[in-house]
């Protein structure tokens, strides 16, 4: 969107220095090309089309400011202002050229324009003139442009050229989309030529420009029988000239848009003399395409309808490229639901709605009981179809305004507006009760699924999202300690468990200095050669009185607290000597890294890189054998600080890859703007691709955005050999999981690994 907006200001900056001709203005153009990046390219010719289109308009067309300062005329609206300002309409605004009362309505039209996008003024308008003549505007319209909303479309009809007007305006009868009349060839299409041109050059440069532009462009006479097509349009419709020639361009009707969409259409049209829109056409084979979609009306010199000209954008791929992201950013791709990155930001807007106002909302957590065992005993497909019927149960049971979000595995989150505590029970009740009802489940007849709901309240509980968040999984924890199938409003009797998280978080910094902190670490491996590629770094606890934990014991406790920051430059401190070590015996393979991971308040320190590379630096380790992981929510930090550090170690040769993605936290927006070079396919989708279309379909999309930015994809969670080669099929780089190892002892990698 930046670079379309630089490129559009360009080209009114181009138009703004009065060049002599539109050869000038497109070879200016062709020599800032440069400025935008590869991918992108496709906007030159997009303002190339533009300009050209601009130019040869047969109505008189002026693009203005929000001050009504005119940035911009084609040659029909310059040839009827020069007399008024000498040519110099840069340096006038349009409310100086009016009289008085016409510049206060036009002043008005424009502010109505800036604000709903569109304004017409039937009323005529009066410009002051040197001879003192008065000269009419008889109808303008105005447009905000959908890509510069500080610019506005002025389209006008002039008084003295009578026969445009009475074209345009003497009859409202619309056309009749359905009209199969004989095919009539218009013989004669004059254009104005400037008097320095030769008819000869104007006419091979425009055949030129029709024969390779790379829009679909088709002319039709006064009947709307199309007379001519371009070799673009046969290749984007699937049409050859001899099928559509002496035929209405109704033969690429979709059916998408209604009577009145091509009616508004062609009521434009008949009025301004042009329209521009998205429209969804169909091909020769039957399948659609969307076309950023010009119809403008061919006048002659005297301004005498001779037909019209449909120049067509392919804009298929741009449009289901923004709607899948739009998709995979927001919504669950099993159920449909909000994510938790679009949850977080609704729980956002209430909180502020509800300060405000001074309302109070609940926070619900909803579990789905013994998830687990309908998956392992009937399957992923199963248990994807128990989760879509939940979700569509819940759904129907809440009202229309509150939110439910599905945030992994068998978590939901439910956010319900103005809404207090007694209401809030109700509301859980209803939930817990009214979906305890036997659903169809292969193998298991009349099994009836069981939900656990936790509840949190604002104000009563707290003030912010992650705390409202916290207390509702804390309070859903405790509804299945007690039995599930119930529902526990967040309160104090909850404190025990709270208090065995606080005392996990005050042993940790001990079991740090006391040496119970241990590394595993698990092999990556290339899909293609089998051969290791480097390994993650996992922590675990050897603790005094709890046998070896996991990290699912004990992070938890400890998230976004200064301990876990402890824990983390532990890892990155423990890591970097053991490779140190690895490569002063000789025994770390070529290009083999070591991946730890990091949060962001890890790095959202100003020291952070300097001071990695210092502790690189201190063993002679290259940051080439390093790779740090984030999480996706890193994505969404707007924080100039974690972007600097980023940047920073990636020009120092430290490798980057998000963990876990795909799993909804992602601003994707953000992906072109870090230095990432490396995705992490989310163990969950690789586990269930083989049966479930929906996480096969997710993969295939990380891949391929992957690819698109020019970065590497690792599939975690590979635990078969099917898995490992669809993944290849899929174009997937690299792979850990199960199949080759586990997460293992430091000594036990050295010996299977390194050995």
């Amino acid at each position: 969107m930046a670079a379309s907006r630089s490129s559009t200001c360009k080209f009114f900056a181009l138009a703004h220095e009065k060049l002599d001709s539109v050869d000038d203005i497109l070879s200016k153009l062709e020599a800032v090309s440069h400025e935008i990046p590869s991918p992108l390219r496709h906007i030159i010719n997009e303002c190339k089309a533009a300009i050209t289109s601009f130019a040869s308009l047969p109505v008189a067309v002026l693009h203005v400011d929000r001050k009504g300062g005119i940035l911009s005329a084609n040659p029909k609206a310059q040839e009827w202002l020069k007399h008024i300002c000498q040519g110099q309409f840069s340096s006038h605004t349009l409310l100086e050229l009016l009289e008085p009362d016409s510049s206060r309505a036009f002043q008005h039209a424009l502010e109505q324009a800036f604000n709903s996008g569109e304004m017409i003024l039937a009323n005529p308008l009066a410009l002051k003139v040197e001879d003192q003549r008065g000269l009419a505007w008889q109808h303008t319209h105005l447009k905000r442009l959908p890509t510069l909303e500080d610019i506005i479309q002025i389209v006008l009809i002039l008084s003295e050229h009578k026969q445009i007007k009475e074209q345009s305006l003497s009859t409202n009868r619309l056309p009749d989309l359905d009209s199969k009349d004989s095919f009539s060839e218009v013989t004669d299409m004059c254009h104005d030529i400037n008097n320095n041109e030769k008819p000869e050059k104007c006419e091979s440069l425009g055949e030129n420009i029709f024969m390779h532009t790379t829009e679909a462009v088709l002319v039709t006479n006064i009947d709307k029988n199309i007379i001519r097509v371009n070799p673009a349009f046969e290749r984007i419709t699937g049409y050859s000239a001899q099928e559509v020639v002496g035929k209405n361009p109704n033969i690429l009707s979709s059916g998408i848009h209604d009577i009145s969409f091509y009616k508004k259409m062609w009521a434009d049209i008949n009025y301004t003399g042009h329209w521009t829109g998205e429209v969804t056409n169909c091909t020769a084979d039957g399948s659609f395409y969307t076309a950023l979609t010009t119809i403008s009306a061919i006048t002659d010199s005297d301004g005498c309808l001779q037909g019209y000209i449909d120049i067509q954008s392919d804009i298929t791929i741009l449009r289901e490229t923004q709607a899948q992201a739009i998709k995979l950013a927001n919504y669950d791709s099993l159920t449909g639901l909000p994510n938790r990155d679009l949850l977080n930001d609704r729980l956002e807007q209430l909180l502020r709605v509800s300060k405000r106002h001074n309302h109070g909302f609940a926070v619900m957590f909803v579990d789905l009981d013994h998830f687990k065992e309908v998956n392992d005993s009937l399957g992923h497909i199963v248990g994807d179809d128990l989760l879509v019927n939940i979700s569509k149960q819940l759904r129907a049971t809440l009202r229309s305004g509150d939110t439910i979000a599905r945030i992994g595995g068998d978590d939901f989150v439910v956010l319900l507006p103005e809404t207090r505590e007694a209401a809030a029970l109700e509301v859980a009740e209803k939930l817990v009760i009214g979906l305890h009802k036997p659903v169809n489940l292969p193998g298991i007849p009349g099994y009836a699924p069981s939900l656990s709901v936790g509840v949190a309240l604002f104000p009563d509980h707290a003030h912010d999202a992650d705390t409202l968040l916290k207390f509702a999984d804390t309070a859903v924890n405790q509804a299945k300690a007690s039995g599930r199938n119930r529902f526990v409003l967040y309160g104090q009797t909850m404190g025990e468990q709270l208090d065995a998280k606080f005392k996990l978080r005050t042993e940790l910094p001990l079991a740090i200095q006391r040496g119970e902190m241990l590394i595993y670490l698990q092999p990556k491996f290339d899909l293609n050669t089998r051969r290791i590629m480097g390994a993650e770094a996992l922590i675990r606890w050897q603790h005094s009185s709890l046998s070896l934990l996991s990290p699912a014991d004990f992070l938890p406790a400890i998230s976004g607290t200064p301990v876990m920051e402890e824990l983390d430059s532990w890892i990155l401190n423990e890591s970097i000597e053991l490779l140190a070590d690895w490569q002063q015996r000789g025994c770390l393979p070529t290009e083999f890294h070591i991946a730890i991971n990091q949060t962001a308040d890890d790095i959202n320190t100003s020291t952070w890189a300097d001071h990695l590379q210092a502790l690189l630096a201190r063993v002679d380790l290259p940051p080439a054998r390093l790779e740090i992981e984030l999480v996706e929510s890193v994505l969404a930090e707007n924080d100039s600080t974690i972007q600097n550090n980023l940047r920073q170690l990636r020009e120092l040769g430290v490798s980057l890859a998000i963990d876990d993605f795909g799993t909804g936290y992602s601003n994707l927006a953000y992906l072109t703007r870090m230095p990432f070079t490396l995705l992490k396919i989310d163990m969950r989708f690789v586990k269930n691709m083989q049966e479930s279309a929906s996480d096969l379909e997710v993969v295939k999309t990380i891949i391929t955005l992957a690819k698109a930015l020019d970065v590497r994809t690792l599939a975690e969670g590979v635990e078969t050999e099917e898995q490992a080669k669809l993944l290849q099929e899929l174009g997937c780089d690299w792979a850990q999981g199960y199949l080759v190892s586990p997460p293992i002892p430091v000594e036990e990698f050295e010996k299977y690994f390194l050995g």
